[in-house]
């Protein structure tokens, strides 16, 4: 966006603009899509107050007709990155969340149109440094070749980068490239800086209501199950349903139930990809991930299987290993100094699963555990979770 006269006009007519523009789409969302709530010039301060706060609640969100939490966050920050792209004359931008030591792309918007899908930050990356040293980064001539992770189409020539902090974390970094030299000035730097304030209020309150809907599915979720599943005399058909119930809470492309016999597991249903792992497949305990669930009767979760140079097998290492599953989550059922079975979750995508996922899963296998107990003849007396939650800091030894 050119303008001509100085540069704090410049900076000052940008600001507004880009500013009003957020208000409009702000408002816009608000009247559309969450039950009517409006604006008007003419509230008082006092009134204000109290729409906002009615606004922020937990039951302003449950009153949002056919806009949950996550759908909302979704919008907002494809519209925020569209629009802040917009705003820099930038050819790229990129949201990336911290989780754990890496920085993830979430999402961003480019010429190309928008781009995501869960892209590693490498080490050394200008994006990493920046998060890292959790200061702006401006570089306005870049060598060729140079791109945005996730954006390896795309050369960029300039790069702005700013942490997103919130309070004294790193919660990501909100990056933008440009295909030509000096595109970016330390007025610009400043404009992503306060950018960068505003999506990191804006994602705390959206994590809010993202916690307030996942505990109430979970709750729902575990409702349901205990009363279903008391009605299956069938462990395949429980299996199934078991899987089928949470896939709105799990992203999963395959689920397994296997069950411990002697020093082999046995794989007793699959939902989803099949592979050459079917019902009846057989695995040595001491070979794959899934017996190692088993064995240290633990919760296991994997951000990548196919990460670094030893490629850990699921159940055996005579599996195919071109199974093409990367992200896995597995949950001990059972007891003793080994559980008697377990389940899995995995997915095609890399980082997949995060520690909540774990902790809500762990939750919810209860009600299956209790029926698959009825079903065998409670084979374990009084069997029931007694693993350790953060017992997966073990050495993966297969």
């Amino acid at each position: 966006m050119p303008i001509s006269g100085t540069s704090w006009l410049s900076g000052a007519i940008k600001g507004l603009l880009f500013f009003l523009i957020t208000l409009i789409l702000l408002l816009d969302y608000l009247q559309n899509d969450q039950s009517g709530w409006s604006y008007s010039e003419d509230e008082d301060s006092e009134e204000s107050a109290e729409q906002a706060k009615e606004l922020l609640s937990e039951d302003a969100f449950a009153k949002a007709e056919g806009v949950s939490p996550t759908e909302g966050f979704q919008w907002f920050y494809k519209e925020y990155l569209s629009l802040l792209r917009a705003s820099m004359v930038a050819s790229c931008v990129g949201l990336y969340l911290k989780k754990q030591d890496s920085l993830i792309l979430l999402g961003g918007d480019a010429d190309e149109g928008y781009a995501g899908g869960s892209v590693v930050v490498p080490e050394g990356d200008l994006l990493e440094t920046v998060g890292r040293q959790r200061e702006p980064i401006l570089e306005g001539n870049l060598p060729f070749g140079m791109h945005l992770s996730g954006y390896e189409g795309s050369q960029i020539r300039s790069f702005l980068g700013v942490p997103l902090l919130w309070g004294d974390k790193l919660a990501g970094v909100l990056a933008f490239g440009s295909q030509a030299t000096e595109s970016f000035s330390d007025e610009d730097k400043q404009f992503a800086l306060r950018s960068g304030r505003l999506l990191t209020h804006a994602m705390a309150l959206f994590y809010m209501g993202i916690h307030w809907e996942s505990s109430d599915s979970v709750s729902r979720i575990h409702i349901q199950l205990e009363k279903q599943l008391r009605m299956i005399d069938d462990m395949n058909q429980a299996a199934v349903f078991f899987a089928d119930a949470i896939r709105s809470l799990f992203p999963f492309e395959r689920f397994t139930l296997c069950e411990r016999d002697g020093e082999e597991g046995v794989v007793r249903a699959v939902v989803g990809q099949i592979d050459d792992v079917d019902r009846g497949y057989r695995f040595p305990l001491n070979d794959g991930i899934n017996g190692w669930v088993m064995k240290r009767r633990a919760p296991l979760l994997l951000d990548d299987m196919k990460s670094g140079d030893f490629k850990r097998p699921r159940y055996s290492k005579s599996e195919n290993p071109k199974h093409g599953m990367r992200s896995f989550l597995g949950i001990p059922i059972g007891h003793g100094e080994v559980a008697w079975g377990c389940i899995c979750l995995e997915h095609s995508m890399a980082n997949k699963y995060q520690e909540k996922n774990k902790e809500m899963l762990y939750t919810l296998s209860f009600a299956l555990e209790a029926t698959l107990e009825r079903l065998s003849g409670a084979r374990r007396k009084g069997a029931g979770h007694t693993g350790d939650m953060g017992a997966d800091q073990y050495t993966l030894e297969i």
